[in-house]
């Protein structure tokens, strides 16, 4: 029988934390303050402008091209991780609650792998921006915590995995 409440409660706790995850992934994708700059102009004017992976603000926003480079490979790796999470959060979704597919562990275990890409592509789209940026902030943040919930959802399904009879 598929549902919530039949599910395990590990599996229960890797559906919730997925969830978290790819919410605070795809805020912080997709908002502006991965990182900020103070500036003045010639009249002496202060300027605040702020940096997201895909528009820039000061005070008016502009979109910014696909980069190359660091920029480049931050917004490729953290796409990747975004899509990859959500992929992962539909496996898990199919596993807990479609009844042909409630236990099959080889949808669980493209799902484990799924998130482990996500895992891996946003944190290492984070750490890439971190050595590169200055002045991090909120956006950038939200992208590390969910890199960093998407490390710890492996880490359990992993464990979930390796129980005898678990799937």
């Amino acid at each position: 029988m598929a549902g919530f409440r039949s599910a395990g409660t590990l599996v229960k706790i890797v559906f919730i934390l997925v969830i978290s995850a790819v919410l605070f992934h795809l805020i912080g994708f997709s908002t502006v303050s991965w990182s900020h700059a103070h500036s003045a102009d010639q009249y002496g004017h202060r300027h605040i402008t702020y940096l997201g992976l895909w528009i820039a603000c000061d005070p008016h926003c502009f979109r910014l091209s696909p980069g190359f480079g660091w920029f480049g490979a931050t917004q490729a790796l953290e796409t990747i991780g975004l899509v990859a999470g959500f992929i992962g959060l539909i496996l898990i979704v199919l596993y807990i609650f479609i009844n042909k597919l409630a236990g099959n562990r080889t949808l669980f275990i493209t799902s484990l792998v799924a998130v482990g890409i996500a895992a891996g592509s946003t944190l290492l789209g984070v750490v890439i921006y971190g050595v590169h940026g200055s002045a991090l902030s909120w956006s950038f943040a939200l992208a590390v915590i969910g890199g960093l919930l998407y490390l710890v959802t492996m880490a359990l399904m992993l464990v979930h995995v390796s129980k005898p009879n678990a799937i």
